[in-house]
């Protein structure tokens, strides 16, 4: 992309933010940007296209929008506070939340460190792996923990959170060993996982018994939903959820842990871990009514005259699911191409 802008001449001004869209009439002909403390009136040819990444880390959006998934973290880039879709509601745009919800969820989990509080985004070597378990207040499975970290976090909402927040994936230290959790890595790069327990990033016990009074959850539940889920393992099917059943799930197994299902591995020999996760978003799904040219709406359905949005400061043509991987650059592509496409150069 930045190759191509440049061989057409495009000039790229970094550090520089919109702060009004100027309007003639009822058209948008242009913005005010901010750029090394001064004010620049930019005057468009052909509109104004946002495409400013949402509203992931804007605390009083994420209030507004998020409904039934109220939430903290994000894995979004800090400057995506919702600039453009504030500035496009400030000349009268709509807003389109009729979604399934406002974001692409991943569990995560928080490492605190000298410099502050660290969110650790969901692990490759770890995740769905044969020999984990999500578990919730009940101290029972409630998800395919093979399925997309979408659908964990999804899960999570619709069995308490936020208000519980007793959410953890369980496992043994051999997994931790072979697979890594979250922050930790596989031997040899984690020698100890001591240090991590210490800190409070996760809860470390002999048995499971001591581990569920640790977290906070019920011991005897814990201890069934431990021994239902090795049973599980030896007969190669998860009767509750499904596991190791689709295709997706299988590209997450191992074959190696010798079980019928290779999704499905005991947690059987302490000590044992528990690693505490919230749901998290990689980026938000609600943005601004637009039409299949990307043109931004207002309340009454009628486009906006020289407004456009692409990429997450429109509202996802997914609608909060989350069908596949490159389901937010995908769509951003499409509609960036759309927009231009339908852009009418200003009559002077």
């Amino acid at each position: 992309l930045l190759v191509s802008l440049r061989r057409r001449g495009v000039e790229i001004w970094t550090n520089t933010a919109a702060t009004q869209l100027i309007t003639t009439g009822h058209v948008v002909t242009g913005a005010v940007v901010s750029r090394s403390s001064e004010q620049w009136h930019i005057e468009a040819s052909a509109g104004v296209v946002l495409a400013t990444g949402g509203f992931a880390r804007d605390a009083r959006l994420r209030r507004e929008f998020s409904g039934a998934h109220q939430h903290d973290e994000t894995l979004a880039h800090p400057d995506v506070t919702g600039d453009g879709i504030e500035l496009a509601r400030g000349i009268g745009a709509a807003v389109d939340n009729e979604v399934a919800s406002a974001g692409f969820w991943t569990p995560v989990s928080l490492l605190n460190t000298p410099r502050g509080k660290q969110t650790i985004p969901y692990g490759w070597l770890d995740r769905g792996r044969p020999g984990v378990i999500a578990v919730g207040p009940s101290a029972k499975r409630f998800v395919n923990e093979s399925n997309s970290y979408h659908d964990i976090c999804l899960a999570m909402f619709e069995n308490g959170y936020p208000k519980d927040r007793r959410f953890y994936f369980i496992c043994d230290q051999e997994f931790v060993r072979r697979r890594g959790m979250g922050y930790l890595l596989p031997w040899p790069w984690t020698l100890s996982i001591s240090k991590y327990a210490r800190n409070g990033y996760i809860q470390v016990a002999p048995t499971i018994s001591a581990l569920a009074h640790q977290i906070g959850i019920d011991p005897p539940a814990l201890a069934r939903t431990i021994e239902e889920h090795n049973r599980n393992a030896e007969t190669g099917i998860d009767p509750d959820f499904l596991r190791g059943e689709s295709a997706f799930n299988r590209m997450l197994g191992d074959p190696a842990v010798g079980k019928k299902n290779p999704n499905l591995g005991p947690i059987q020999n302490g000590p044992f871990v528990a690693l505490r996760i919230v749901p998290a978003t990689l980026g938000t799904a609600t943005g601004l009514a637009t039409d299949p040219e990307g043109r931004v709406l207002n309340d009454s359905g009628t486009p906006i005259a020289g407004l456009y949005a692409c990429g997450n400061d429109m509202t996802s043509l997914m609608r909060g699911l989350y069908p596949g991987a490159g389901i937010t650059i995908g769509p951003a592509l499409v509609f960036a191409y759309r927009v231009v496409k339908s852009l009418t150069p200003f009559v002077k």
